[in-house]
């Protein structure tokens, strides 16, 4: 595996940071280039980035439907002390920073990053939040980050939304099965490349972390019909908490959520989650969500989108 010539890996790779944790790099959407500041935004994404979230506000405005999207943070910002210590988060705002303030200022959407709740979270949790050999959240950051949404969602919905008490949860731990960075290519950063470490250390693998929550709150998981199934080619989740108050959320999604179900959803007697970068107004209508969450990973926003 040999750099190019900016010093970025040409295939996704697994950066050794400290006590071996281990860093996504090399990634198609480049998020170490976008953690130090060396990423070359593409022409035009901020506006395209305004122009989609004004689309957005003035299409769940006129169906009286609340719409909020949700930056989360990538690894490498929570435990950027755990990189190694070549690698260092630019002074200045990297890419999502900054379309965050664009959007914020130049449009009426509801925008929140996620980054400093799960970082204050961090430091008062007794476990790690994100797994070492894994570039995601675990359950525990997942439900730091559920927590935000839920407490945002109380101040339109109140009551009307259920209530789930953290202490009702039980913690379950497994083997895991798949862990993405810990068969990549492991590789090392030296003199501003990335380089192949030739005797790889071994890393044990994390266990896999579930929240189980109490069995009057524990999601049905509902086949979806052929119009979901056709939207994306990811599959659906579509779940039916019986016990939780009437409310239907449509949630769009990354990979990210793959705890959300027993942790969000099921605040929700009905809810549909899409794993897709762009809204998809026909399923918004066909589904009349009482309201829309979108939850994105930073480092997607280098994508514009196209809906």
């Amino acid at each position: 595996m040999s750099p190019n010539e900016n010093h970025i890996i040409d295939e996704p790779a697994a950066l050794v940071g400290k006590n071996n944790w281990l860093f996504l790099c090399g990634d198609s959407n480049k998020c170490i280039d976008q953690f130090t500041g060396k990423y070359e935004e593409p022409h035009l994404l901020e506006r395209f980035w305004i122009e989609a979230m004004n689309r957005r506000f003035e299409f769940f405005d006129k169906l009286g439907i609340p719409y909020f999207f949700y930056i989360v943070p990538g690894k490498e910002y929570i435990y950027s002390d755990l990189l190694p210590d070549s690698i260092v988060r630019s002074k200045q705002p990297v890419l999502w920073e900054r379309l965050y303030d664009a959007i914020r200022k130049n449009t009426k959407v509801t925008i929140r990053p996620l980054h400093q709740q799960i970082l204050q979270a961090r430091y008062k949790a007794e476990e790690p939040l994100y797994f070492r050999t894994d570039s995601h959240w675990n359950a525990f950051g997942a439900q730091a980050a559920a927590n935000v949404v839920l407490e945002d969602l109380r101040t339109i919905f109140g009551s009307s939304l259920t209530q789930v008490s953290q202490d009702a949860y039980t913690v379950q731990k497994t083997d895991a099965e798949e862990l993405d960075l810990l068969n990549k290519k492991y590789v090392q950063h030296e003199n501003g490349q990335f380089t192949a470490i030739p005797d790889a250390p071994a890393v044990p693998a994390d266990k896999l972390i579930r929240l189980i929550p109490p069995k009057e709150f524990k999601p049905q998981t509902l086949t979806p019909d052929e119009f979901l199934k056709n939207i994306t080619s990811r599959a659906p989740v579509v779940t039916h908490t019986p016990n939780s108050k009437p409310l239907r959320a449509m949630v769009y999604r990354d990979s990210f959520a793959s705890e959300m179900p027993s942790l969000l959803y099921n605040h929700f007697k009905d809810c549909t989650a899409l794993w897709m970068p762009d809204i998809s107004r026909e399923a918004v209508e066909r589904e009349k969500p009482d309201v829309v969450i979108q939850m994105m990973v930073d480092r997607f926003m280098s994508r514009a989108p196209r809906d």
